[in-house]
C-alpha cells in the first residue's frame, strides 16, 4: 500500500498551494477550529499545505504522512519558513510513533476513507490526545444520492470515482458508523456539518448544488445528507 501511495503522491505534488487550501474540508476546518494553543498534530498531511497554514499562524504543529515523496514535497515548499514548525514526520496512522497524552488537538481531513484498520486508527488517536483534547476530523459518507450512485455503478462492475486521481484504497464511510465507533472509542460530539451535496446521472456529469451551502437553513438540515462531513470531537 505504501508503494502505492508514492506512485500517488507523485501525481499530485505538482498541484500549487493555493488549490490545496481552496479544498472544502480545509474550509470547513478554518471555521469551526480557530488557532489552537498547546501542540497540534496533522495526519495524514500530504505536502503539508494545511500544516504550513496553521503554522503560519503561530500554532505549534506536527505533520505525519507515511508517504515519502509527500513528506519530500512538504519539505520542498516549506524551505522558505523562518519558524520552527511544522515539523515532519513519517509515520502510518495505524501506528504513530509518539507517547499517550501528547498532543492537545489532532486534525485529519480526508483520511479516515482510506484506512485499511480505521478502529486502529480511532485507538491511535483516543491515546495521543490529552484528557480534553479535541479531534477535528473530516470524511466523505455515502449517507446519500452519490451512495446510491455507488451502488449502482457496482451492481454494473463499473469503477466509482470519488474525485480527480482515486486513491490506492477507497472505502465508503456512512457517517453514523462512523460516529458510533469514535463515541465507543472515547470521544464526545461537540459539532456536526455536513456540506456538498451532488446529484449524480448515469452517462452524464454529476451536479454540484452549490446553493444549498449557501443558505444556512438549508444547509443545517441536509447536513446530514452532505458528502463532506466534519466531525469536532472531544476525548472524554
Amino acid at each position: 500500500m505504501r508503494k502505492e501511495y508514492e506512485i500517488w503522491h507523485k501525481t499530485i505534488k505538482s498541484i500549487p498551494e493555493s488549490e490545496l487550501l481552496s479544498s472544502v474540508w480545509y474550509q470547513a476546518v478554518r471555521k469551526r477550529l480557530l488557532k489552537r494553543n498547546g501542540l497540534t498534530l496533522e495526519v495524514a498531511c500530504g505536502c503539508g499545505a494545511y500544516a504550513r497554514e496553521r503554522a503560519e499562524s503561530g500554532e505549534k504543529i506536527i505533520a505525519v504522512d507515511f508517504s515519502i515523496t509527500a513528506l519530500m514535497e512538504a519539505k520542498t515548499r516549506s524551505k522558505n519558513f523562518k519558524i520552527r514548525y511544522p515539523i515532519y514526520v513519517a509515520a502510518d496512522a495505524h501506528c504513530l510513533p509518539f507517547k499517550n497524552n501528547t498532543f492537545d488537538t489532532i486534525i485529519s481531513c480526508e483520511t479516515y476513507e482510506h484506512l485499511e484498520k480505521p478502529r486502529i486508527f480511532l485507538y491511535e488517536i483516543h491515546r495521543l490526545l490529552k484528557h480534553d483534547g479535541i479531534l477535528c476530523i473530516t470524511f466523505p459518507s455515502y449517507l446519500n444520492l452519490l451512495g446510491l450512485y455507488r451502488i449502482y455503478l457496482s451492481l454494473r462492475k463499473k469503477e466509482f470515482s470519488s474525485g480527480a486521481g482515486n486513491q490506492p484504497r477507497e472505502n465508503a464511510p456512512l457517517w453514523p458508523f462512523v460516529l458510533i465507533e469514535m463515541l465507543l472509542k472515547g470521544f464526545r460530539l461537540i459539532s456536526f456539518f455536513g456540506q456538498v451535496h451532488l446529484i449524480p446521472f448515469p452517462r452524464r456529469p454529476i451536479i454540484w448544488l452549490k446553493k444549498i451551502d449557501a443558505i444556512p437553513v438549508l444547509q443545517r438540515f441536509l447536513s446530514p445528507f452532505a458528502l463532506h462531513i466534519l466531525f469536532l470531537l472531544r476525548k472524554n
